[in-house]
């Protein structure tokens, strides 16, 4: 199987499977409850109820945690989109002249992570063996 088959049928298998566009985020509920402690405490903080030495560390680390899922939230969104935009009729586009070059790096993007080229051994000069080279998938 050449490249091309192999990166289509990885591309047609995702389409299949759509599990990341089904998929809800799971940690809304976390982040509204964290993003809502952080408001109380700010209030806290504001009328003297509570010290700036108790204040600062507690935010910091909410701060630190409400990050971290609002990245989380962005990588979920964004593998949505990508989810969506890799369709079934991946194999039909790409033979039909309908993808352009770059479109067709961004689909390649999409299902590869790396390429490794495995040694030839023996030195020399020998011809290229496509049986050298192993694909890496993305998740």
């Amino acid at each position: 199987m050449n490249f091309t088959e192999a990166v289509l049928a990885k591309l047609e298998e995702r389409a299949v499977k759509k599990t990341r566009a089904d998929e809800k985020w799971g940690g809304e509920e976390e982040l509204d409850r964290l993003t809502g402690k952080q408001r109380k405490l700010l209030q806290a903080w504001q009328e003297d109820q509570i010290s700036d030495e108790l204040f600062f560390p507690e935010n910091q680390k909410m701060e630190a945690r409400v990050k971290e899922l609002r990245a989380d939230r962005t990588r979920h969104v964004l593998s949505q989109q990508r989810a969506v935009e890799v369709t079934g009729d991946v194999r039909k586009r790409w033979t039909s002249g309908r993808l352009d070059l770059a479109q067709k790096r961004a689909l390649i993007r999409e299902a590869l992570h790396a390429v490794i080229v495995l040694p030839v051994g023996g030195g020399g000069r020998r011809p290229f063996n496509p049986d050298l080279l192993v694909p890496k998938w993305r998740d």
